[in-house]
Parts: structure tokens; C-alpha cells; sequence
């Protein structure tokens, strides 16, 4: 099939190949002797022995790249050599070649590389410098021993090579299973599940998956390896690990991270598909896949499973296998993200940080309450926009189809799921971008199937997808800023809109939805056109497309002390061996709320508020266009802030420099206060602020801090705004490094983690500490419980006179509170909790069971290993109820440290009352901040 379909590479083809490697190995040995004369090393060269190696390695290595596929290579030098050589000279020379073209350069990257094509091929050059001076005549790349004092970019490099050659040993019949690769690699293009950077699969975790049914049939012909595969991963218990050897927790004391040991185990764990390289140091080639894509490609390994029997059966073709997927046409909802810019290399670099980025608002939707996503689609193909002359900007266009789970939505009451807050912190996290400048734009927009456009639905060029290589993940991860567990910390924010992008909801108008064509095949229906008519049927809605920005004031969700959660998928089956641990001793398994209306919130004039009510009696498809029509609402932007933002320039404006270790202290009442960090790095209470964007203040008090040095801009009337350079921070921070230690000896010991009680008088800075502690244990990856008792709070996690605790998993920050997801919560009905101390007491007891509850029940092994973080009332020195209170509280949440702020009575009371000499709480006593008012 593949050769009649011309999927093989030619002869021809082979042959340019191997001249145009030629081609780039000698003006790689002219570089490196170039760079050789400059250093005056030329006694070290030799033409006969040079000092470099120019290595293959991905498809073209073990030679299952399809027609026109680009080509891996990694230039493996000497410790004379170094990476700032090959992006000035090598790179300049490279300009000046007429047989080379599209010349890119990634060199702040994980792993720094040349992009290039030379001829009609396209290539992608690594660098790795060795710690010799020269390169051994023995020289063997899968030798654990030449990564000592090499640095940690050259080690990824290596590996590249290393886990290619590693693969090709350990499979005894490659020659076989490589016809099994490349049909592999052309069914997850044509399917849309082959883009390591969105969250799909790449070349090597497809290499690996493949290999790993080579050595558990090896006799089986190409076809049977086919179906092998997908009947295989069709069954697999994910996150059982796919391997194809052990995994050397250590080698030649290098010391170097390794998946599912040592520093990282935690963050590990959190991984939905682990494909581990079978190489020293193991890591995880799948660790971007998120619920949403493992959801996607488990549902395209059970149909072309289904598919293969059908082929055995003599009932379907290949061509039915890799009949290419229309996204388009499967879902009815789509996040429209179009990045632009003016020039093409600003364009080029823009383009490339949003696409590592797309599958961020996919993990920010996923973790949202308010959502009730199904799944999120990230589409494999992306779109450039026909320029129509040259001033006209570069735009790119990527899509995320949307499917929403209308039964939870129903059963939970809501006439529509909110989108607006991970929308919110997308753009946040795009914007914040230290290397953006000010003519890279960023929009993202609420879309239905028909209001797609044009060249979307109607491409030109439907193969030019085909030609896109795994290898393109090395660009895209080159301009990241973080790992997927780092994409879930962010933090969410209010962002700025342009005034020009107003909306009312007027603009949704009713119309019939057009008509999709189904495609069948075989003796049946496609289940994926099956799925698409239905979605379309449920979710499609006539109407302009809207603009997605701030979310519109929220009701607020109800209190609750359901105890949801999945447990971990169990051991899989015989024939799939697990991935085991080599230690010296044995072996083992490798294993926000929506934010609050402003004051001044106000609708655009002639904006009417449109509520649609669902009859019980009217049909599914009008009910669940109901339900979109009110999503689309839900996304629409507060007019006033647009408005405030854009006269800014008219208000007082002050600019603070702040040194190492200051901060800048703001106390804001009614009159609304902007702050910009200008340059440099700050935060707020642990929570990062987001360079050149904006934060609005209004009623609080709060300080900047600055570990690094920073610039801030602040618009507006301050009660009080002022530089300090008296802070506890350090004394926080290793409060802060202390609780991660313990955290980590509880996940490994799998007992509970640290619960740290603030405790304290008036004004002296706890509810801060909180704060602080928290947002710094979501920037580890943890998710701690807030347990807040502090009943006298008007702007607290819960309403006046309520107490509880809620896991939380995103920043607390001045725009938004925490996400509550499943809080559990009391209403007391006193903001004095020693109005009625037998009720406070007997509802700690029950909080405390609750707590403990959840956390034995297994299911969130991690959230338990985080520990909880208590807020309390002030303590009152003349009120003993309220000491009895504080220790009676201590007990019952079975507090391990208990934190005095600022108060020597206190800390001795408790210190006699709880401490001890073993078995004892830690009492310690911490000086409030010198920003704290009294």
C-alpha cells in the first residue's frame, strides 16, 4: 500500500540525501578548523582525525522518515570548541551560502539549534562539546562515560543520538518493525495526533511505543506489528510506563535527573503517559500530554484497532486507516488563537513561543471547575493567513475544539460553563513574555464551525501538513518557558483589551446551523463522523464570534463537601511488562474562583443582558444550543475596565527603583491604582507579576518584593505608597524550604505532609504568610489545603462568619482568589469565634474529619504529601477562650508547627502547651514585616 502510494523515499531521493550530508559535514570541518586557526590550536588538527563528528539521529537514523522528511544531526566537538562559535561563525558563514535557506536560529533554547534546509532538504543542527580535547578513536556515543563534566544542553543533545543507536540494539528484528514505523508515522499525522508540542505524540515516543511491540512479537510480519500496536495501546493502563529496558537511576556518579527518581519523582508522577527513553539519564518523551489529548489518541488506537480487524477480516482497506481526520467537522465550538506581527523575524519568534504555549490553555480548562470540559482539542494543523500586500501584518492561526460535559453542567445546575479565567491566564502567560516586543499581538476568539475562516475550511494546500517532522518540537521547546507542570502553576490575571474589541451580547442572533456531510467507509460509519454530527447537533450556535477577555461577575459556587476523585489506573497486563527502577539494592516499579465584580462594573450602553431559560421539554439540540449561547455570554468583556485601562495615561504616575532585597509597600482604598512592573523580576505574597502587565488595586493593602531588582510603574491616587528595606523574606523563605523537604519525605514515605498553623496577634502579618507559603508551594508543583478559621475576614476565601478549607492548585493573587474546587465548608454566624466557642470547637472537629477523610481515601497522593496551611483568627492576649481556641484548634487538625507572629507571651504559652522534647509541636516565633500596618 505504501509503495503504490508513493510513501516510501526513492532511490534518487537516498542518493541526494547522503550528498547533501556530505555537503554539510565539510563546512561543518571547515567551521570547526576556522574556529581551530582563530584559537591557535592548529597543532591540535587533523584532517585525518578531526576534532568533530557530524551524527544522524530520529527517523532518518534508523531509517523510517518518510518522503521529504527533514533531517536530525547533532555536530559533536571538542571541549575547544564552544556554542557561542557556532552561532557566530558557523551561523554567519551559513548566511552567505546560496544553497541555503530559511535560516533560523534557536539559541535560548532547552536545546540550542540551527534551523536550515540545504537543497530540498530541511535540517535541524545540534551542537554537543565534549570534555576532551580530542575525540577518542573509540569513541562510542552510547557510553555513559563521555557525559562526565558535560554540560546539561550538550547531555540533550547526545541523547538525541544515544536513544536512536540505544533503540536499534535492543530491537532484534528493525528491519522489520520499520515498515510498522513509517505507517505509524503517516497514521498520526493523517489522524492529527502527531505533535510532541501540543501534547501529542513525536517521532521518538512513536519510535519507542513501536519498539517495544517489536520486542514483545518478534516474528510477527510489518501488518501484525500494526495491529499488535494498536490492539496493545487500545488496553493499556495509562500511566503505566512504556519502556524497553530498565532505568539506571545512576551511571559513573553523574548524578544526573532521571525520570521517576531522586528531585523529580514528584512532578514525575503527575505524568498521564509515560514513554521513557531507554538510555541513561531516562526521561519521558510524552510529558506534555494532558487529559484532553491522551483522551483523543486513546479514542484513535481503539478505532484503528477496529479498523485492522476489519482489514484481517477483508471488510476495509489501508486507505480506511489512514483516512485523514477533518477536526473541523468534529466539534461545533472552537478557541480561535491568532498571534501577529509586523516584521517576518518578530513574526517567526512570536509564532513559534504561542504554538509551545497552545497546550497551556488546555491544562488551564482542564483544572478549571467552572469549565466542565469534556476535552480540548489542540488541532494539529495551523494556519498562516494570506498577506495581501506587504504592509499587512504576519498573522498565524491556531484552533482548539471544545466539547463540554453537558450532563455535569445539568446535574450541577448551571445553564452554561465559563471558559474566561484559563482564557484569561493563556493570555496572561503569552503576554508576559520577557522577550516580547510591542508589535507582537495576541488574540483569541470565541468561534463556531461556520464562522471559521475561509482558508481554514477551505485550504489550499492540503499536503502541507504532511511535510511537518517531530523535530519541529525542538524549535517550539526552545522557545517555552516552562515544563507542563510549570503551565499549571500559572498564575491567573486580569489582561488588557484593546477599547476597539467591545462586544455586546446583542450580537448573538439565531440562525439554522448548516448541514455536515457524513463520510462512511467499509461496511460502516467513521466513529469519529458519528461524533462530529452528534457534537455538531449538540453544540452549535448561530452568532458572531466574541472577543475572550475578563469573565463577567459570577454567582458564586455553592458550598459543598463532596469528595470527587478517580484512582490511578492499576498494573497492566502480563504481556506489557512494567518499567522497573535499577538501585543498588533491588529493583522497583517505576511509577480560582471566578473573580468578583468591581465596583464600577458597569454594561455599554444599549447592552441588553440575555438570559435564555432551557424547557424540559423542548429538544436536546435547541437546549444545547441554549447552553452555548450562554457560554459565548459568559465570555464577553467587562466595557469599564477596557475604558479605565486605555485612560491611564491621564492619571498620576509614579516610577519606584527597586534594589535587591526592597519592596514596595501600597496601601489602595476606593480610587482604583494600576501597577506595571516596568523591568526585573517581583512579586506579591509569592505570586510572580508578569513583566509590562498591569495589576488593578483597589481596597488592599500589599508589598512588592524584589529578590533581583526591579522597575515599577504605579498610575493612580495611593493612601500610602513608599520603598522599605526591612522585610523578613529570607526568614520566609527558608520557613518556605523547609516545608518543601518535609513535603518531599512525606510523599516518599507516603504519610502526611506538614500542617503549618499562623497564629498571632492583630496586624502582624498572617493572612500575608498564608499567602506567601501558599503561592510558593504552587510554584513547587504542590497542592496544599488552606484551612482558613479566621471567621472575621470580609474579603476571605468564604462569606463572613464561615470557615473551611479547599485544595488549592493556582495562585492567590490581587485580581483573582483561588479556584475552589470542592471546598469544604461551615457557616458559623458570628465573626467573633469566641462568640460561641462549643459551636467553633465542634465545627474544627468535624473540619478535621472531613480532612482527614479525604486524604486517607488515596486518591490524591500528592495533594496529601502537601500538607495543609492554616489561618486563624487574631489572637487576643486578654481573652483567654481565644488562646483555648488556638491550642483546642492545634489538636484537632493535628497541626505539626505552629508559627507565633511577633508575640513572646504566645510563643512560651504554646511552646509549654504544645511543645516537647519528642513527639512535640514546633513552635516558632517569626518577627512580623516592617509593611504590616497597625
Amino acid at each position: 500500500y505504501m509503495e503504490a502510494e508513493n510513501l516510501l523515499p526513492s532511490e534518487g531521493e537516498s542518493a541526494r540525501r547522503v550528498r547533501t550530508l556530505a555537503k554539510l559535514n565539510e563546512m561543518c570541518r571547515e567551521f570547526v578548523k576556522r574556529v581551530y586557526e582563530k584559537n591557535n590550536l592548529m597543532e591540535q588538527y587533523s584532517d585525518e582525525n578531526p576534532p568533530f563528528q557530524l551524527r544522524t539521529f530520529g527517523s532518518y537514523r534508523l531509517d523510517v522518515h518518510l518522503p521529504g522528511a527533514d533531517m536530525d544531526t547533532v555536530m559533536i566537538v571538542t571541549r575547544h570548541i564552544d556554542r557561542s562559535d557556532m552561532f557566530d561563525d558557523l551561523y554567519v558563514s551559513m548566511q552567505a551560502r546560496k544553497d541555503i535557506t530559511n535560516l533560523i536560529k534557536v539559541q535560548e533554547a532547552r536545546v540550542p539549534v540551527i534551523k536550515f534546509q540545504m537543497d530540498e532538504f530541511e535540517f535541524d543542527l545540534a551542537m554537543a562539546r565534549l570534555s576532551y580535547a580530542t575525540i577518542p578513536e573509540d569513541f562510542d556515543v552510547t557510553d555513559d562515560k563521555h557525559l562526565k563534566n558535560v554540560d546539561q544542553q550538550s547531555v540533550t543533545s547526545l541523547n538525541g543520538v544515544r536513544v536512536t543507536d540505544t533503540i536499534r540494539s535492543l530491537v532484534p528484528t528493525m528491519k522489520t518493525l520499520k515498515y510498522c514505523i513509517r505507517a505509524l508515522k503517516l497514521w498520526a499525522k493523517k489522524r492529527g495526533v502527531y505533535k510532541n508540542v501540543l501534547g501529542f505524540l513525536g517521532g521518538i515516543s512513536l519510535e519507542i511505543m513501536a519498539a517495544r511491540i517489536g520486542q514483545l512479537y518478534p516474528k510477527a510480519l510489518p501488518s501484525r506489528l500494526l495491529y499488535y500496536f494498536f490492539f496493545v495501546y487500545s488496553k493499556w493502563k495509562w500511566p503505566q510506563p512504556v519502556g524497553l529496558t530498565e532505568i539506571i537511576a545512576n551511571s559513573h556518579d553523574l548524578q544526573l535527573p532521571v525520570w521517576g527518581s531522586g528531585a523529580t519523582e514528584m512532578s514525575d508522577r503527575r505524568h498521564l503517559m509515560p514513554i521513557i527513553t531507554p538510555c541513561y539519564p531516562a526521561q519521558n518523551a510524552t510529558a506534555n500530554v494532558s487529559k484532553s489529548t491522551l483522551k483523543v489518541m486513546q479514542e484513535e488506537f481503539i478505532r484503528a484497532c477496529d479498523i485492522c480487524k476489519q482489514i484481517q477480516e477483508g471488510k476495509a482497506g489501508w486507505g480506511d486507516l489512514f483516512e485523514p481526520l477533518d477536526p473541523f467537522s468534529k466539534y461545533g465550538n472552537f478557541l480561535q488563537i491568532q498571534a501577529s506581527a509586523q516584521n517576518k523575524s518578530d513574526y517567526d519568534m512570536w509564532k513559534g513561543f504561542c504554538e509551545a504555549n497552545i497546550r497551556a490553555v488546555v491544562s488551564y480548562m482542564e483544572k478549571w471547575p467552572d469549565a466542565y470540559l469534556d476535552r480540548a482539542h489542540p488541532i494539529q494543523r495551523n494556519f498562516a493567513k494570506p498577506r495581501q500586500n506587504e504592509e499587512e501584518q504576519y498573522e498565524h492561526f491556531w484552533f482548539v475544539g471544545l466539547k463540554f460535559d453537558q450532563e455535569k453542567l445539568k446535574a450541577d445546575g448551571k445553564k452554561a460553563p465559563n471558559i474566561s479565567g484559563p482564557v484569561r491566564e493563556f493570555k496572561v502567560r503569552l503576554k508576559g513574555w520577557n522577550r516580547r516586543k510591542d508589535d507582537m499581538e495576541l488574540q483569541v476568539l470565541s468561534k463556531k464551525r461556520k464562522d471559521l475562516p475561509d482558508f481554514v475550511l477551505n485550504p489550499k494546500d492540503e499536503e502541507e501538513a504532511l511535510k511537518e517532522e517531530g523535530i519541529e518540537q525542538q524549535l517550539q521547546d526552545g522557545q517555552r518557558t516552562s515544563t507542563i507542570e510549570e503551565v499549571e502553576n500559572m498564575a491567573p490575571k486580569n489582561d488588557e483589551a484593546s477599547a476597539g474589541t467591545k462586544r455586546s451580547l446583542e450580537d448573538v442572533e439565531n440562525s439554522d446551523s448548516a448541514t455536515e456531510s457524513k463520510k462512511s467507509r467499509g461496511n460502516g460509519t467513521d466513529p469519529s463522523t458519528q461524533e462530529a454530527n452528534h457534537e455538531n447537533d449538540a453544540m452549535e450556535v448561530d452568532g458572531k464570534a466574541g472577543q475572550i477577555a475578563d469573565p463577567d461577575p459570577a454567582q458564586t459556587p455553592p458550598l459543598s463537601t463532596s469528595n470527587d476523585g478517580a484512582n490511578l489506573s492499576d498494573a497492566n497486563s502480563a504481556a506489557a511488562q512494567p518499567v522497573r527502577v535499577k538501585t543498588e539494592g533491588a529493583d522497583k516499579p517505576a511509577g480560582g474562583e471566578p473573580s468578583k465584580p468591581s465596583s464600577n462594573d458597569e454594561r455599554e450602553p444599549g447592552t441588553q443582558d440575555v438570559k435564555k431559560t432551557v424547557n424540559p421539554d423542548e429538544s436536546t439540540g435547541a437546549s444545547a444550543r441554549s447552553v452555548t449561547a450562554e457560554l459565548m455570554a459568559s465570555l464577553r468583556q467587562p466595557e469599564v475596565r477596557n475604558e479605565n485601562l486605555v485612560n491611564r495615561e491621564k492619571i498620576k504616575k509614579e516610577v519606584f527603583s527597586l534594589e535587591v532585597g526592597e519592596e514596595l509597600r501600597i496601601e489602595a482604598d476606593s480610587k482604583k491604582v494600576y501597577v506595571t512592573l516596568d523591568t526585573g523580576h517581583a512579586e506579591i505574597f509569592g505570586w510572580e507579576l508578569p513583566c509590562g502587565e498591569t495589576v488593578e488595586l483597589v481596597r488592599t493593602k500589599l508589598a512588592l518584593y524584589t529578590w533581583h531588582g526591579c522597575t515599577i510603574s504605579v498610575r493612580g491616587e495611593t493612601k500610602c505608597c513608599y520603598k522599605g528595606d526591612t522585610t523578613p523574606m529570607q526568614t520566609f523563605a527558608n520557613l518556605h524550604a523547609y516545608l518543601q523537604q518535609s513535603r518531599h519525605a512525606a510523599f516518599t514515605s507516603r504519610s502526611n505532609g506538614p500542617r503549618i498553623m499562623i497564629v498571632g496577634p492583630p496586624n502582624t502579618g498572617k493572612s500575608s504568610l498564608v499567602k506567601l507559603l501558599l503561592n510558593y508551594a504552587v510554584r513547587e508543583g504542590e497542592r496544599p489545603m488552606l484551612v482558613d478559621l479566621d471567621v472575621s475576614k470580609a474579603r476571605g476565601l468564604f462569606i463572613p462568619g464561615s470557615l473551611g478549607a479547599v485544595a488549592v492548585t493556582s495562585f492567590i493573587t490581587p485580581v483573582d482568589n483561588i479556584s475552589t474546587a470542592h471546598p469544604l465548608a461551615y457557616y458559623y454566624g458570628y465573626r467573633d469565634c469566641t462568640r460561641s466557642s462549643d459551636l467553633f470547637t465542634s465545627f474544627v472537629d468535624d473540619l478535621a474529619k472531613q480532612i482527614e477523610a479525604r486524604q486517607s481515601s488515596g486518591f490524591d497522593e500528592e495533594g496529601r504529601a502537601a500538607g495543609l496551611v492554616i489561618d486563624t483568627s487574631s489572637y487576643h492576649a486578654s481573652s483567654q477562650p481565644s488562646y483555648d481556641l488556638l491550642v483546642a484548634c492545634a489538636k484537632s487538625l493535628k497541626a505539626d508547627i505552629v508559627v507565633v507572629m511577633d508575640m513572646d507571651k504566645l510563643f512560651c504559652d504554646l511552646q509549654r502547651d504544645l511543645g516537647g522534647d519528642e513527639g512535640g509541636v514546633q513552635i516558632i516565633k517569626l518577627a512580623k514585616g516592617g509593611g504590616v500596618v497597625v
